[in-house]
Order: C-alpha cells, then structure tokens, then sequence
C-alpha cells in the first residue's frame, strides 16, 4: 500500500488501470463488488440455457454456497445506461439443500437506480444455506433481457479476508501497463478505488456552484484527481440532479426549419441560420431528459414527416460537415490534426465565433438527451472543455505531429556538434512554430518550452467559445465531474459498435431467432466494420452511435424475394426481406445504407 508497483510507475499507469477497472461503457467495476469465491463455489445463469421455444421465463442467478457461510447481504451492481435491461423487481429465495423447495428471503418490488451503485435485494439473513437464487421477476420499460454488473456477497461470519484472485488483471489489454504482475495491479487498484471513496465522500459539498478558471496556471484538488472520478459512486447522480434542476419544461412548439440537403449551402450553416431567426433565438437548448427531439426537420425534395428521424437524421449530417469521414471539411471551423489523422482540431484561423459557441450549445443538448453529434476531435480538445490540463508527452504529438518530431530531435542533441547537424540537415534556421522565432544553440531550451506551450493552446478563442456555448446548457459544476472521455461519450456515443451489443439492441417483431432471413442478418452485421455498423444504424434509426434500440420486421411487401430492405427512421424500424442467401442479405444491406439516406417514402415530395 505504501510503494509502487514499479520504480517507474506514473499517472499514466494510474490513468490506464482505472480504464481497465471501469471498462468500456465507464461503469464496468465489477472487480469492486468483492471476491464471491470465498464464500460461492459456483454461479450459474439463466442466459447459458436456450429458450428458442419463444417462452421467456424469469432470469435467475443461482450462487452455490460453500458450506458453513452464512451470507448476510446480497448486492447487485446496476448501470442506468442499461435502460431497459434493468432489473425493475427482484426476489431472493434460499434452499437449505439440494433436494429442499424455495422459500423467499426477500423480495424488492421496485429498483429505483440513477447512477451506477450497488443495490442491496437481501438485508439480513442470519441461516446458513445451500444457495441461494436470485430471480428477475420484471425489467424497466417490459424490457425482455437483463444486464446485471456484478455481485457482491456479504458474510455475517466472515472468516478471512477474501482470497486475492488477480486473473482478471492478467487481461490487461493497455501497453504501458504490460509485465507488470496482475496482483501488484489489483492492489494498486484497491488503493485507487480507495482514494476514489474519500473524493466521493466530499463532491456533495464542494462540487455545487463550482466555476473554473480555464486560463488559471494552478490546478485545484478536483482537477488533480479528476482521473479518479470514473471510480467515484455518487458522481454521476450529482451530475443527473445538477441537469434536473437546471433543465427547461418540455417544448410544446418545435420550431420547424426547412433543410435542403442538396443545396451547396452545408446542413449545419442552413440550421444555424434558422435558429438564429427571431422566434427560435429564446431556445436556450437545456432541453428536459424526456425530449424526444429538438426541432422538427423538413428536408426540401425529400417526402418526410418528421417524428424524430429526419431530426436525429440532420445532426448525422451537421456532424458529417463538420468532421467529414473522408477528406477535408468543406467548412472552415474544424481542421484534421495532422495529414491523414482521423482525429480534428478546432482551426485557429477561423473567427466564426458565434457559429463555434451554437456547436457547444449542440454538445450540451447532446449531455442532457440521449441524441448524439459525431465529432471525432482529438483528445486534447475534449480535455480541454472539461478543463483538464494537457501534457506535452500524451497531447503534443496529437496536436501537431511535424512540431513534435522536430523538438524531440532537437531535445536529443547532446552537443553542439549534433544541433549544428541537424540544423544543416534541416537546410538552415529551425522554426519551431510560426511566431516562436529561429532556433540556435543558446536559445533552444527556453524557445522548445515556448513552442510546446503555444501548441498546446492553440486555438485558444475557439475553444472558449466552444466552452462558452457548452456551460451554457450544462452547468459548469455538472461538467467539471466529468473526464473527457466522459464527455466525448455523452455527446458522440461509443464509436467500436460491437456485433454482439448490435445483436442484443435488434428486436425481433414478426418472427423468432430461427428464421433464415434472422441468420442472414446476423452474418451480414457479423461481416460489417465497424463504419458499416455505424451506416446500418444510420439507415435504421438515423443516428450513427449506440446505444439506441432497433426493432426488425417482416418486409411489407408479401413475397418480395432479394430485394431492397426498408426502414422507418422515426419508428427504428427495418423491414428485412426474404433473401435466397447470406451473400446477397449482405450485399443488399450494403447496397442501402450507402446509397440510400434520402427519406423519401412518408409523402409525395412534390405534392407539398
């Protein structure tokens, strides 16, 4: 507990272990909910059995117990990203033998969770047991599956401290941390999580009303351990209570904005001019939880009523002008970071500075909606709007690649000899950055430490205004909870759509997991990259990130055979066809959501 895991341990190591605890959604710490193998000799779940009947029993976790524990308490670890999937009513039962009925220890008829937290279903049992079941009689909103993220056990007579299994820190996938042994990073963690309780005890009282200084040069205790708040229980319920209490009522009058999506004028200039109108420049954009839609899109040419999918629809598209996929923005506001990076910047040459506050006011709608705006920026400028510090090391060869190259060759010159090489290697003077000047031998340390400042806030007018239209729908007490991955989260989505989360989000309507036309969509999504995941939600439901939830239909046209399948954006509805293989599902598939995005089949465009 008092030395490190290695000599060279830093808060890079930190920062790369608390990922792996919280895991991709950022609420995975199940290793937190205590070691069941001291007191379970196996757990068994209802999902390992197959129901392809079509009945849908009750879930059940089975805990099989070793003999002579009495287990006191019984805790579950809930996320409410799950939605759904959360368990709404649990009963615990109890066997005292293999052969003896169930009897019920308790029973809690309703899970209210806001945050990821551990809820206690059983309270105060003092029998030893057999085992013990633990059933999922119902699930939010009549959700059908069930996601529960850890167990935690609680012993009245516990006889040891839990035995350390560290196999799970053997799946460490980060670079820094390989070699490192698996119980060195599993007592590191427990000191971390430990740390993460004692700044979960204070948020309550420090976090309300907080403001930050972005231009301040001293970090406060908040920003120092902000890499700590993923572990922090209560954060993500002070975050929900300080969006409540600062949301407007429901809009019952959306403001209507016409759209060409084939004029040379792009999606978002066209957006942002008719919100500027009059009537709609009152939005203040702290939409409530529940809207279900900002405005209401028409799209010139294009036969749609809009019900929430040419809305979810045309932030698809401000995202696509603002960080194209492919080759350059045709818009002046966000640059690529360097040549072929996937990442972007905000272009510091670019004094639109009214238009970069309406995108922060866009992120913020996206925190406190479950909408998303695809922006892939780089991490630095997500630090940056959550007011963490960047570092040379991680931020500066992302931001400007060349300029980073060039200062670390210059680092390691060592003697005069060498930097005189390398600056006739360079053909002459060195200039570092546009205003930081020529480069000599005398000069070059102080000159490197101006150039890596002056990368590093770059762009320095943009970002604030970016943040000035953030915190203007997201307190800035909400936001300074956050990390930036956090953040990037809440606005874009997970970009990596996994087949099997894509898989679990489809419903079957008209037909059971059986049915060939189900297999062939399987294959196909199994083939998809993850762009082609990204283009099938789009054509589904009109956003490009999960989660969301997708409901699979019959074609509407009985007996079509190899055709085109359709969708109902507002409804995230595909009516899939009958298909004579899985090549040609997938080739259709394909086919339509890369040419088809015009939604064209709710009118007659030409009719209005």
């Amino acid at each position: 507990m008092t030395t490190k895991p290695t000599d060279n341990w830093t808060t890079m190591h930190d920062r790369a272990l608390i990922e792996h605890i919280v895991g991709k959604g950022g609420s995975g710490l199940s290793f937190i909910c205590g070691k069941t193998a001291s007191y379970a000799d196996k757990i068994t779940l209802s999902s390992a059995l197959d129901y392809s009947d079509g009945t849908n029993p009750p879930h059940k976790i089975t805990i099989w117990l070793k003999s002579n524990v009495v287990i006191e308490q019984v805790y579950i670890l809930l996320d409410p990203e799950d939605e759904s999937y959360l368990p709404n009513r649990v009963v615990v039962y109890g066997y005292r033998s293999e052969t003896a009925p169930a009897f019920v220890l308790q029973e809690t008829p309703k899970i209210e969770t806001i945050s990821p937290q551990e809820v206690c279903v059983l309270t105060s049992n003092n029998e030893v047991l057999h085992r013990l079941e633990i059933e999922i009689v119902e699930c939010k909103e009549g959700g059908l599956d069930c996601r529960v993220r850890g167990i935690r056990l609680k012993s009245k007579n516990d006889l040891a401290r839990p035995e350390v299994d560290c196999a799970w820190f053997n799946r460490v996938d980060a670079p820094i941390l390989a070699g490192i042994p698996s119980e060195r990073l599993y007592w590191r963690a427990i000191v971390l999580t430990r740390l993460a309780s004692l700044i979960d005890y204070m948020l309550p009282y420090t976090v309300p009303n907080r403001k930050v200084n972005m231009l301040a040069k001293k970090e406060d205790w908040l920003q120092r351990g902000r890499m700590l708040l993923p572990l922090c229980k209560r954060r993500q319920a002070i975050v929900d209570c300080l969006l409540r209490a600062s949301a407007d009522e429901l809009l019952t009058d959306l403001p209507k904005l016409y759209v060409d999506r084939q004029s040379s004028v792009p999606v978002f200039e066209q957006i942002f001019d008719e919100l500027r109108r009059d009537r709609q420049s009152k939005l203040t954009f702290r939409w409530s939880t529940h809207s279900e839609q900002w405005w209401e899109c028409v799209f010139i040419g294009e036969g749609v009523i809009d019900q929430g999918g040419a809305f979810r629809d045309s932030l698809c598209d401000v995202g696509e002008n603002l960080c194209p996929a492919s080759g350059q923005s045709r818009l002046p506001y966000f640059v690529r970071s360097y040549e072929d990076a996937s990442v972007f910047v905000m272009d510091r040459h670019c004094e639109r500075f009214a238009q970069f506050e309406f995108i922060g006011k866009l992120m913020g709608s996206c925190v406190r909606t479950k909408e998303f705006l695809v922006l892939p920026l780089a991490p630095s400028v997500w630090k940056r709007l959550v007011g963490e510090r960047l570092v040379w090391a991680e931020d500066g060869p992302e931001i400007d690649r060349n300029a980073a190259r060039l200062i670390e060759r210059v680092q390691s010159c060592k003697t005069r000899e060498d930097f005189e090489s390398l600056v006739a290697l360079e053909g002459g003077e060195i200039l570092l950055t546009e205003s930081v000047g020529p480069l000599s031998w005398n000069n070059r340390l102080s000159l490197i430490e101006s150039a890596k400042a002056q990368i590093l806030t770059q762009a320095e007018s943009q970002l604030l205004a970016i943040r000035r239209g953030l915190t203007s729908v997201v307190p800035e007490s909400a936001l300074s909870l956050m990390t930036w991955q956090c953040l990037e989260r809440m606005v874009c989505g997970r970009a990596e759509i996994e087949f099997e989360d894509l898989k679990r989000a489809c419903h079957l309507e008209d037909f059971n997991e059986s049915d060939r036309r189900v297999q062939f969509l399987w294959q196909a999504l199994q083939s998809f990259s993850y762009d082609e995941r990204s283009r099938f939600l789009r054509f589904v439901s009109g956003r490009r990130r999960m989660p969301t939830q997708l409901y699979i239909c019959a074609e509407k046209s009985e007996g079509a055979i190899d055709s085109l399948p359709e969708s109902s954006t507002c409804s995230n509805t595909l009516y899939l066809p009958d298909y004579t293989t899985g090549e040609i599902c997938s080739e259709k598939l394909r086919y339509a959501i890369s040419h088809c995005t015009a939604i064209d089949t709710d009118v007659n465009p030409w009719e209005s």
